[in-house]
């Protein structure tokens, strides 16, 4: 059961998190602190 549910949190979060994570790469060098937050 624990498993199930790691699983499908983990195929609906990790790519949210991956596009988040290449957003901030792609315009961090126009924000405070530059790209390196990716």
């Amino acid at each position: 059961m624990t498993t199930t549910i790691i699983k499908t949190t983990t195929k609906i979060l990790a790519p949210l998190i991956l596009i988040f994570g290449s957003y901030i790469i792609l315009h961090g060098h126009l924000t405070p602190g530059g790209g390196f937050q990716g």
